[in-house]
């Protein structure tokens, strides 16, 4: 972000039933401390001690899962609980960095096998919808 400056930046993580766009990041891990890929638990209570308790996202949510229902009669939903470990993490640090631009913020997406190809096409249509939202903002 510090190297190229974007006006945006959307950072996607994987495991959920749908489109889920995410409106807050918390400052904290899971209380059952889940362990990551390796094993690994969260190294400490809070991923920025001292910080603030939770930071809103600066997509344009409501705008995003209005465009996925109505464009491509995708399944998304809200959520305020991007996870208790990574996803979470990636998000918070994402929105508590300096200097960043203002619309940023964290969806999830389905796994979807590369087999499946209608849910895939469904999949890749969803990024671009939710893309063009924010995209939109800036025209």
């Amino acid at each position: 972000i510090e190297k190229t400056k974007p006006v945006a930046v959307v950072s996607f993580g994987e495991g959920t039933a749908v489109v889920q766009i995410e409106r807050v990041a918390k400052n904290g891990y899971h209380a059952a401390r889940p362990p990551d890929n390796d094993g690994k638990p969260p190294p400490r209570a809070t991923i920025i001690p001292g910080a603030a308790e939770s930071i809103p996202s600066g997509l344009p949510v409501d705008a995003i899962l209005a465009k996925l229902a109505a464009a491509a009669k995708i399944q998304a939903s809200a959520s305020s609980d991007a996870g208790g470990y990574l996803c979470n993490e990636c998000f918070y640090r994402l929105m508590a960095q300096k200097n960043a631009p203002a619309t940023r913020g964290f969806v999830h997406l389905p796994i979807v096998p590369p087999s499946d190809m209608a849910r895939r096409k469904q999949l890749d249509a969803a990024v671009r919808i939710i893309v063009e939202t924010i995209v939109e903002k800036w025209k």
